[in-house]
């Protein structure tokens, strides 16, 4: 059993070196001219494992092509982005030139408006899905979760 060296690379793939360390007596006979059998066993140990901070060249390979592809595709992205916005405003500038109202950009807003987060508890007479559209569920969750017996235990902000 001839002692090689093993090359562990930063993907974890590994690599046997083929030149021994130690070669072992089998392989000394045989290369003398003394046998006529070669040693075929490979034998690794803990100490002579050496780590290699790169990938290994099929790692490599593979994440090269991976971020030109990536990168094709983002640069794709943003050009039909950019056409997009031309576009867009072209048509905004030709309905303003008709006389005809065009809607404006709209920044999605994340503020609830104030007739969701409140709720009418006296007027029975609603549609249930009108009151359904009107009740804001974080806040319902919220008040539910404050009315449990160990709701002193929980981290709720704004905790009365």
């Amino acid at each position: 059993m001839c002692h090689h060296r093993k090359i562990i690379y930063q993907c974890n793939h590994t690599a046997i070196d083929p030149s021994p360390l130690k070669v072992c007596e089998v392989r000394r006979d045989h290369e003398s001219g003394l046998t006529s059998g070669s040693c075929d066993v490979v034998e690794t140990h803990g100490w002579s494992n050496f780590k290699v901070p790169r990938l290994c060249s099929l790692c490599h390979d593979k994440k090269t092509s991976l971020d030109n592809r990536l990168s094709r595709a983002k640069s794709l992205i943003a050009d039909l982005k950019k056409q997009l916005t031309e576009s867009y405003d072209q048509c905004v500038l030709h309905m303003d030139e008709a006389g005809l109202e065009s809607e404006k950009k709209q920044e999605p807003s994340l503020v609830v408006p104030e007739k969701a987060a409140t709720v009418e508890s006296d007027s029975v007479d609603n549609d249930p899905e009108e009151t359904m559209e009107k009740i804001d569920p974080v806040e319902e969750f919220l008040k539910k979760k404050k009315q449990e017996s160990y709701a002193h235990l929980m981290m709720i902000s704004d905790y009365k």
